[in-house]
């Protein structure tokens, strides 16, 4: 949906770190296959973000780490592995000894 693509547009504008997530107002939908998909879709988009930020900057820089990665999301060492691991499964990045590679340029772009 466009207008959650926006509404997590705002907190990476205003250089906010930290932040929740919720589905507000879900008492007044009936429908809870459509609530379900909705939820599913915000957590897509939070991922094709994270994606995003972990591609662009391997791109820059070259590699990343787990520790780099860490600090990108002000995140625990377990958590940024999995990510990264994650990511590797999706052959977005590789791994290249303690760094990870862009696998291709174009292995990042939204859906």
């Amino acid at each position: 949906m466009t207008q959650t693509r926006e509404h997590l547009a705002i907190p990476e504008l205003l250089r906010v770190k930290h932040g929740i997530v919720a589905l507000t107002k879900t008492d007044l939908i009936d429908d809870t296959e459509w609530l379900e998909l909705m939820g599913l879709d915000v957590v897509r988009q939070v991922q094709a973000e994270m994606v995003r930020r972990v591609a662009t900057h391997t791109e820059r820089q070259g590699t990343i780490t787990v520790g780099v990665a860490g600090d990108l999301f002000d995140s625990s060492r377990p958590y940024t592995a999995r990510l990264l691991e994650s990511l590797d499964e999706q052959r977005v990045i590789r791994r290249v000894g303690g760094e990870r590679v862009l696998r291709s340029p174009v292995a990042h772009t939204s859906p």
